[in-house]
């Protein structure tokens, strides 16, 4: 049996189809990543506007479609927090529904319970804290086995891009903005919630793992499990914000649309390994979609 999950965010639109074996175990047959913008807008409109509607509309109908030739006889889709922070969320998941899968708004604790399921399932047992950095928002889950607590912050690399209109290369004063926002978000979790080894998901972390590791192409195969360096990070959380878009468009060869908000990601990603003090992060490419899958095939 082939079954499917598709994770509607804020910036991107991922889908996985897996192979479920006898013994239970999901095999990956097909992943698809996109990046409609979604929730291009919501931070100066407060809704999801019609363009970003029909951009997310074209990308559901094309994973749809992908996903049923692959064999899925069920589709699980999700949308987070750019459908529970605009205005008209609601009504826009439910138009998107009619593409042919039923889209449901996690809340953000379900949205964070996922994450950590998702990463966690491949790992060793023991104490983690995942730390998923969206384009809206960004969750921080800590736990052993299960979740034992969590934090969901208004920051993510869209959100925080468009709330300082940053344009590359960012001015002083964008950059300045944009980490004490950061900081500030950050400053409600407790520094013994972020103790555990850190395991970094989204859009900004597989993203900087593909640039770490110097890939042409995306392969979930080869970013899932690798270690990004802190002081890595923090370097590039100085450049990127120097470059030009060009520059960053050549940078990520697998991702060039993503230019416009690496910046911002990264300095999430730097304040946080800084407030935990830690050396860097295990990238997973396995977030809420994989907890989704797993949770549900369990029931």
């Amino acid at each position: 049996m082939r079954t499917a999950s598709i994770d509607l965010g804020t910036n991107s639109i991922l889908m996985t189809v897996v192979e479920i074996s006898p013994d239970g175990n999901l095999l990956p047959i097909m992943t698809q990543i996109e990046e409609p913008r979604l929730g291009e807008g919501i931070e100066t409109d407060g809704k999801i506007s019609r363009d970003g509607f029909e951009r997310a509309l074209f990308c559901l109908r094309k994973f749809i479609e992908s996903a049923r030739e692959a064999g899925a006889e069920e589709i699980f889709a999700f949308g987070t927090q750019a459908f529970r922070k605009a205005d008209n969320g609601t009504r826009i998941a439910e138009e998107l529904s009619r593409a042919g899968a039923n889209i449901e708004i996690l809340s953000p604790e379900e949205e964070a319970r996922y994450a950590f399921i998702g990463a966690t399932a491949d790992l060793p047992c023991g104490v983690k804290c995942i730390v998923d950095i969206g384009g809206g928002s960004t969750e921080i889950v800590w736990g052993t086995a299960s979740p034992e607590g969590y934090f969901s912050l208004p920051i993510g690399a869209l959100t925080l891009t468009e709330k300082f209109s940053a344009r590359q290369p960012l001015t002083p004063k964008t950059l300045a903005n944009i980490r004490n926002a950061t900081y500030s978000a950050l400053e409600q979790i407790p520094r013994e919630a972020l103790s555990g080894p850190l395991v970094g998901v989204g859009g900004t972390i597989t993203t900087l793992a593909g640039m770490f590791l110097g890939s042409e192409e995306y392969s979930p195969n080869v970013v899932h499990g690798s270690m990004l360096p802190a002081d890595w990070i923090r370097d590039m959380s100085a450049t990127f914000p120097r470059m030009t878009i060009r520059e960053l468009e050549s940078s990520i060869p697998f991702a060039p649309s993503r230019a416009e908000i690496i910046s911002a990601g990264t300095i999430i990603a730097d304040e946080v390994l800084s407030r935990a003090d830690a050396d860097g992060l295990r990238v997973s490419d396995r977030g809420a979609r994989w907890g989704i899958l797993i949770s549900r095939i369990a029931q």
